[in-house]
C-alpha cells in the first residue's frame, strides 16, 4: 500500500498542476461528501462514482487518478482497438478505454475479487452501445486457481495473489479464484487488433506476462503494455527482475518511463512499485 501511495506522490510532484488539483480535491472533501452515486461521462463512456465506497473515487471523479496510465492510453488507443484490462478493480480505467476505442472497439476486463467485479459489471448496462466483456478471474501462467488476499485497509486496489506480500494483520479475507492464461483467452475469444494490455496485479505481473508467451511468439502480435512493476514481490515468487527483463526482450520488447515515453528504463534498477510502458522496438 505504501509503495502505491508513494508512486502517486512522485507523479503529483512532477506536475504542480496535478498536485494543486489533488490538494483542492482533498480540501473540498471536508465539505463535500455526496451520499449517493453520481453518473458521469468520461470521454465517451458512462461511469458510476460511488463516493461512499473508497477515498480514491473522488480522485477518479476529479480526473486525477492514475493520470500517467490515462495519458498513455490516450496516446496509444484508437477507435476500433481492443484493450485488455488485467486487474480492472471497479472499472474506472476500463471505462476510460471504452470511451477511447468507441462502439467499434472492445474492452476485456479481468477482476477476481467478487465485490469489485460486481461493480465492474455495472459498465455493461451503463454503456449499451459499447462492447465490454467482464471476467471474474485472475490471469497467470497456467489455467488453475489461486488464493487472493483482499485488504482490510481503505485501499480497494491493494489485493494480491503473491503469497506473503500482504501483512497478515491487514488481510480482510483470502478468496480462492480462477486463474487463466491470456494467450488462450485471446485465441478462444477470436480477438484481433489487441492494441494495449494494462496489468495492475500488485506483484503478480510476471506470471500474467508468462501467460501470454504463445500469443507473443507471433511477430504480428505486438500490443503495448502498461504494467505496474512491484519489485518486492519477486523474491516471494522466486524470480527476479532480470528474468522479467530477459523474458520481454525475447519478444523484442523494451521498457520505457511512462512519464517520458522515449526514455528507457532498466527494470533491474527498480526498487519501488512503478508504472512502466513496455513496447516493441527501439
Amino acid at each position: 500500500m505504501f509503495a502505491k501511495a508513494k508512486k502517486g506522490i512522485v507523479l503529483l510532484q512532477s506536475d504542480p498542476r496535478l498536485l494543486l488539483r489533488r490538494v483542492l480535491t482533498e480540501a473540498r472533501s471536508l465539505f463535500w461528501s455526496p451520499r449517493q452515486s453520481i453518473r458521469k461521462n468520461i470521454g465517451g463512456a458512462s461511469f458510476e462514482f460511488d463516493f461512499t465506497f473508497d477515498p480514491s473515487i473522488k480522485l477518479m471523479y476529479e480526473g486525477i487518478y492514475e493520470v500517467d496510465i490515462v495519458n498513455t492510453m490516450k496516446e496509444y488507443l484508437r477507435a476500433g482497438d481492443t484493450f485488455i484490462d488485467v486487474g480492472a478493480n471497479i472499472g474506472y480505467l476500463s471505462a476510460v478505454a471504452m470511451g477511447l476505442v468507441g462502439p467499434g472497439g472492445q474492452v476485456h476486463s479481468f477482476e477476481p475479487v467478487p465485490e469489485y467485479c460486481s461493480r465492474l459489471r455495472r459498465l455493461i448496462p451503463l454503456n449499451p452501445g459499447h462492447r465490454i466483456s467482464i471476467n471474474q478471474s485472475a490471469a497467470g501462467e497456467s489455467n488453475a486457481s489461486a488464493s487472493i488476499d483482499v485488504t482490510g485497509l481503505p485501499n480497494i486496489g491493494w489485493n494480491t495473489l503473491v503469497p506473503g506480500m500482504m501483512r497478515r494483520e491487514t488481510v480482510r479475507q483470502s478468496i480462492e479464484v480462477p486463474v487463466l492464461r491470456l494467450d488462450e483467452y485471446i485465441r478462444g475469444s477470436g480477438l484481433d487488433r489487441v492494441a494495449m494490455i494494462k496489468i495492475d496485479t500488485e506483484g503478480y505481473e510476471f506470471p500474467v506476462l508468462k501467460g501470454l508467451s504463445r500469443y507473443l511468439q507471433d511477430p504480428d502480435h505486438r500490443p503495448v503494455f502498461v504494467v505496474e512493476i512491484a519489485p518486492s514481490a519477486y523474491p516471494l515468487l522466486g524470480v527476479s527482475l532480470h528474468e522479467l527483463s530477459a523474458y520481454m526482450g525475447e519478444f523484442g520488447y523494451r521498457v520505457f518511463d511512462i512519464h517520458h515515453r522515449a526514455r528507457h528504463v532498466d527494470l533491474t534498477s527498480l526498487h519501488e512499485t512503478t508504472n512502466v510502458l513496455i513496447r516493441a522496438g527501439q
